[in-house]
């Protein structure tokens, strides 16, 4: 059921928040490396499109694959901070889209000085419901701009090193 401007009903209300959860929940999986967090926000068989600028630089199938990427990926920085707003959902029976911004700050050694590397975000979601649970089943990541550079492909965090799962 679609939102149409009249009054939403309390189940709207509460799928709207239980979906505004798994963004949040995904965010805090990220930024802790936490691989059981990040797990949880979706569906058995998952879709991941990284979209930046317009060019599709990768896309990943199944859970266990996404969180093993997202994993190997945030190790390289010594910290970061992934903040989510301005979060636009359409319910339907069962299943929404949602569009969500974000900033993403990355902390990092570089020379042995601190660097920072900044993404503005926008995820575009297709979420299901099932067993009661709201999961994604497609997140597509569109990097609107960004500033800084990203550490070398090699380069390991000595606080995350051992981070993950």
């Amino acid at each position: 059921m679609r939102y149409t401007g009249a009054a939403m009903t309390l189940q709207q209300l509460l799928d709207r928040e239980a979906i505004r959860q798994v963004h949040c929940r995904y965010a805090r999986g990220i930024d802790r490396v936490d691989g059981g967090t990040i797990r949880s926000c979706f569906r058995e068989r998952p879709r991941f499109t990284r979209v930046p600028q317009a060019k599709v630089v990768r896309e990943v199938g199944g859970r266990e694959e996404i969180v093993q990427w997202f994993v190997n990926g945030i190790t390289r920085y010594d910290a970061t901070q992934h903040l989510m707003a301005n979060e636009y959902v359409s319910l339907g029976e069962g299943e929404a889209a949602s569009e969500t911004y974000a900033v993403a700050q990355h902390l990092y050694q570089q020379e042995g000085k601190p660097a920072l590397y900044v993404m503005a975000i926008r995820y575009k979601d297709r979420l299901v419901k099932s067993g009661g649970e709201w999961r994604i089943q497609h997140r597509e990541l569109n990097l609107d701009w960004r500033e800084g550079a990203p550490p070398a492909a090699g380069n390991v965090s000595r606080r995350r090193s051992g981070a993950g799962g």
